[in-house]
C-alpha cells in the first residue's frame, strides 16, 4: 500500500510541475505576442522612419525607391550603399546634405509639411526621385 501511495504522490508532484511549467511558458508567450501598445500621457508617439537607399543597378546609380509616400511628421533616412559619393538635394531647397555622402554614410530629414518633394544628386544629375508627404 505504501508503494502505491508513494507512486501516486510522485506522479501528482510530476504532473503539478509539468502543469506549472506549461502555464509559465504560455503566460510568457502571451505577454510577448498579445496586447496593445499605448503611449503614456504627455509622451510623443514614436516617429516613423522610412528608408531610401542609394544603389548601383546596371552601372547606373539610383535612389531606391524612386517614389516614396509617407505621412507628415515622418523622417526619411537615406543611406549610400554605393562606392561613389552622392548628394540628396531638394529641387526647391527644402533639404540637402551638407557635402557629399560617402559609402555607408546617411542623411536624415523630417518632413513637416504635406506635398511632393522632388530631389536629385548633384554629382549624378540623372539620379532623381520624389517624396510624397500626406497629411
Amino acid at each position: 500500500m505504501s508503494t502505491v501511495l508513494s507512486l501516486s504522490f510522485r506522479h501528482l508532484r510530476w504532473l503539478w510541475c509539468v502543469l506549472a511549467l506549461t502555464t509559465a511558458v504560455l503566460l510568457s508567450l502571451a505577454a510577448c505576442v498579445g496586447g496593445t501598445h499605448t503611449t503614456p500621457a504627455g509622451a510623443a508617439p514614436a516617429q516613423t522612419v522610412s528608408t531610401v537607399k542609394i544603389v548601383e543597378v546596371n552601372d547606373k546609380y539610383m535612389f531606391d525607391p524612386t517614389t516614396l509616400t509617407i505621412k507628415k511628421g515622418s523622417q526619411v533616412l537615406w543611406t549610400n550603399m554605393s562606392d561613389a559619393s552622392h548628394t540628396v538635394t531638394s529641387n526647391t531647397g527644402a533639404f540637402q546634405t551638407h557635402g557629399t555622402l560617402a559609402e555607408k554614410q546617411t542623411f536624415r530629414f523630417t518632413f513637416t509639411t504635406a506635398g511632393a518633394f522632388m530631389y536629385h544628386c548633384t554629382v549624378h544629375p540623372y539620379m532623381k526621385a520624389t517624396i510624397i508627404v500626406t497629411s
